[in-house]
């Protein structure tokens, strides 16, 4: 076994004694939503994290893809919710799926 092998051994042990026994993408999508939850906080929208983090522990999603899906669904309804008094969100706003929108994904994702 390899340095980044073991490595990878103690952080998934470390995310399953912290969260529980989980699928591998699913505490990683968890340890990504706790880094994006400390600049949420920042900005006063912690509340969409928690929702994404109850719901990966239900569905448990074995991809990083399905992960990803529902940590996007939940972030995109929260922008939802902020633009709601102004009619909801602009008409050129980046589908969800697209590298533009994605959270965890590579992108350009502005973190509400």
């Amino acid at each position: 076994m390899s340095v980044a092998e073991a490595d990878d051994v103690i952080e998934i042990t470390d995310l399953r004694i912290e969260h529980g026994d989980y699928p591998e993408a699913t505490l990683r999508a968890i340890e990504d939503l706790e880094r994006l939850a400390i600049r949420a906080h920042i900005y006063g929208a912690k509340d969409w994290g928690d929702a994404a983090r109850e719901a990966l522990k239900s569905k448990r999603p074995t991809s990083a893809e399905e992960a990803e899906r529902i940590i996007d669904e939940h972030h995109r309804n929260h922008v939802a919710s902020l633009y709601a008094p102004f009619g909801g969100l602009p008409d050129d706003f980046p589908p969800m799926g697209s590298k533009q929108w994605s959270v965890c994904g590579k992108s350009n994702a502005v973190i509400s």
